[in-house]
């Protein structure tokens, strides 16, 4: 007799699976093709680049010596500039000192930049602020509106350069405590 359950069935005999190691077999060597196949890319794309690495590195060594070369001959070139300049400023301040400014009117564009104390719809009340800068030994200069434009802008300095301009506008912030702008005018 055979065994069965309670309601007669058949009790069902449940066999074990055998292990196999081909599936894991097949995994392994999958894997190991698969890392074979990207070393492979990856050092071949290596061997096409050094060659082209080499004289890349070259020329951009020889190009960043030659910008670092003209980089220092352009700041060599600032710096003596700005040291004649700032003669040419200090020579004025002297000269200046025991004398009172003098109140210029600009009436074109010049394509020179202005440190601008102010602007002013008449163009008396521009010449009364210009008369106390000029009491400072300063420059003033009065610019004439243009035809769309409606303020009289006043100006304590006039320079070529913008960086010339902007040392100075600190210093005259530093000396009267007032908000200064430059206009390229």
């Amino acid at each position: 007799m055979t065994d069965s359950n309670e309601f007669g069935l058949p009790q069902p005999t449940i066999q074990p699976k055998k292990k196999t190691k081909k599936g894991l077999f097949i995994f392994l060597m999958l894997f190991f093709l698969l890392m074979l196949s990207l070393g492979s890319y990856y050092w071949l794309s290596q061997m096409g680049n050094t060659n082209i690495s080499e004289e890349d590195n070259m020329i951009e060594d020889n190009t960043l010596t030659q910008n670092v070369d003209n980089l220092e001959e352009e700041q060599n070139i600032d710096n003596e500039n700005l040291n004649i300049v700032e003669n040419l400023q200090k020579e004025e301040i002297k000269t200046s000192e025991n004398t009172t400014g003098n109140i210029y009117t600009v009436t074109k564009k010049e394509k020179k930049y202005y440190i601008i104390a102010g602007s002013f719809i008449d163009e008396d009340l521009a010449k009364d602020q210009a008369k106390k800068i000029i009491q400072d030994g300063l420059n003033a200069y009065i610019i004439i509106p243009a035809k769309n434009k409606h303020f009289y802008r006043l100006a304590y300095f006039k320079s070529d350069n913008f960086q010339i301009a902007e040392k100075k506008k600190k210093e005259l912030h530093n000396h009267y405590k007032k908000t200064f702008w430059i206009l390229k005018h």
